[in-house]
C-alpha cells in the first residue's frame, strides 16, 4: 500500500498521482531490447512492480465532460480521459491540498503514469528481494525464541506444580500404618476411572463432534 496523503498546516495534501514502475525480464539471452522480443512473437515476465504516490495540483484548460457522451456522439469515459483532452497542467511544485469550503464540492483528478524496465532478475528469483530480508529474519527468530521461551517456562511451572502434590501425597501415604485402613486421596482418586468407559459412548461422540 502507500500514504494516501499527509497532514498540512492549512488543510489535507493529497496524493493524487500514482507512478507505477513494471519491470519485466527477457528469459532469451539472445534478445536484449524489448522491440527485438516483440518482433519474436514470445512474451516478457514482470518480475517487479513499484508505486510511487506523490501530490499534485492540477488545472484544466477544457470542460471536464459531464456524462459519458463527446461532443460528436461518440462514448467518453468521464473517468479515465487522456491530460490532453482537457488540457490538463501541472507547475511541478504545487501540491493537491484539501481545504474546508463550508460543503461546497471540490474538484480532486487522479492521475497515473507507467514506466516500463527492463530486469536482469530471472522470474524464478522475483521474491528473493522479499526472502532475503535482513530486518525479517532478525524479526523471526526473536519470535521464534520468544515462544520456545515461554512454552519452557509454563512446561516448568506445570511440573513444579505437579511434583509438588505428588510429593505431598506420598508423604500422607507413607505415614499411615500398614494395619490401618488406606483411604485414598488426592490424584490416586483417579486411576480408577481413566480407563472406564462413560454411558452412551455413541451419544458423547456425536455430541463432542457437533460440538454441543
Amino acid at each position: 500500500g502507500y500514504l494516501l496523503g499527509a497532514a498540512a498546516p492549512d488543510g489535507a495534501i493529497v496524493h493524487n498521482h500514482l507512478h507505477f514502475t513494471v519491470r519485466y525480464h527477457l528469459p532469451s539471452p539472445s534478445v536484449t531490447t524489448g522491440e527485438a522480443w516483440r518482433g519474436s512473437g514470445r512474451r516478457a515476465r514482470i518480475v517487479g512492480f513499484e508505486v510511487e504516490p506523490s501530490s499534485r495540483g492540477y488545472t484544466h484548460a477544457a470542460r471536464w465532460p459531464d456524462d459519458s457522451e463527446g461532443e460528436a456522439g461518440s462514448a467518453v469515459d468521464v473517468l479515465n480521459l487522456s491530460p490532453a483532452e482537457v488540457g490538463l497542467s501541472h507547475d511541478g511544485t504545487s501540491p493537491m491540498v484539501l481545504r474546508r469550503r463550508g460543503g461546497k464540492p471540490v474538484e480532486l483528478i487522479f492521475t497515473y503514469n507507467v514506466t516500463y524496465a527492463l530486469s536482469e532478475v530471472p522470474y524464478s528469483s522475483r521474491w528473493d528481494n522479499y526472502l532475503m530480508l535482513e530486518e525479517g529474519s532478525q524479526v523471526h527468530w526473536l519470535s521464534l525464541c520468544g515462544s520456545l521461551a515461554l512454552s519452557l517456562l509454563l512446561a516448568s511451572l506445570v511440573a513444579a506444580i505437579m511434583l509438588a502434590t505428588v510429593r505431598r501425597d506420598l508423604q500422607k501415604y507413607n505415614a499411615i500404618d500398614a494395619d490401618d485402613d488406606l483411604v485414598e486421596v488426592g490424584w490416586k482418586y483417579t486411576h480408577a476411572d481413566v480407563l472406564r468407559p462413560p454411558p452412551g459412548p455413541l451419544s458423547l461422540s456425536c455430541a463432542l463432534g457437533a460440538a454441543v
